[in-house]
């Protein structure tokens, strides 16, 4: 059972953790295992900074505000970990971790082959879209290459688009990141699809989702490159849509 624990920092170099000369905006998070060895290579995600543990098992994220953040801890061969932590002022502050360890062994693969021509990917035109050039896909082999975790870090990078982080309304909230797309010099929000029918949340938010179940990603950017049914529900007042598809989509349309 795994535990997580947020401390003061002079209470976690107390419990074994060292840290060279830090501020009082530092947030040393200790990753370790059920046993309490250091894990050493393992990734930080706090918010949207990232660290890797050190050979002591501590990650450090500097120049950090006080309010809340979502904590995502994850090595190989240990079950990822994600947590909301709440950093009071006045800093630093310290978070031990401890993850315990998954499925090691290889476990028989069965290879299904699936006719997807009556899927709901099939149904929206994506194989169509695909063999014309339209537009950027990204496809499963392509996404699994960047080794995102949500679904804006697959996102990144992408000609034309950009990941912003969003302004917060009250102290303390966890910003989300939005995808935008530049329109006659004025920089304006791209409308999100998942498996074929709008998304707000994500349009507000593309973090709102992990990876790990997106088999393909279509981005069009313009008026001029979205496919018409979409271009006809008026969303993403003309700046640019991103469709996204899971592994639902794989399924047989209705």
């Amino acid at each position: 059972m795994n535990r997580t624990l947020l401390l003061p920092l002079a209470l976690l170099l107390a419990l074994g953790a060292t840290a060279q000369d830090g501020s009082d905006s530092d947030f040393i998070v200790g990753v370790q295992t059920a046993t309490g060895e250091p894990i050493a290579g393992a990734t930080v995600l706090v918010g949207e900074r990232g660290a890797s543990t050190n050979a002591d098992g501590e990650a450090t994220l500097r120049d950090l505000a006080p309010g809340r953040y979502r904590v995502q801890v994850s090595f190989l061969g240990y079950e990822t970990r994600t947590l909301a932590a709440r950093l009071d002022a006045p800093g630093p502050w310290g978070l031990i971790v401890e993850l315990d360890e998954g499925a090691l062994g290889l476990a028989e693969v069965v290879v299904e082959a699936r006719d997807l021509s009556r899927s709901r990917l099939a149904a929206d035109g994506f194989f169509d879209r695909l063999d014309l050039g339209l537009g950027r896909v990204l496809t499963r082999e392509e996404i699994e290459r960047k080794a995102p975790i949500r679904l804006g870090d697959a996102l990144t990078g992408l000609l034309g688009v950009r990941i912003v982080t969003n302004s917060v309304s009250a102290p303390g909230d966890v910003p989300g990141r939005t995808a935008v797309a530049t329109r006659r010099g004025v920089e304006c929000r791209m409308a999100v699809y998942l498996d074929g029918a709008y998304s707000p949340f994500l349009t507000q938010d593309v973090d709102a989702i992990t990876a790990q179940d997106v088999v393909a990603i279509e981005v069009y950017r313009g008026p001029t490159q979205i496919p018409t049914f979409y271009n006809q529900l008026g969303r993403g007042e003309g700046c640019g849509v991103i469709l996204v598809w899971t592994s639902n989509s794989l399924s047989s349309a209705q």
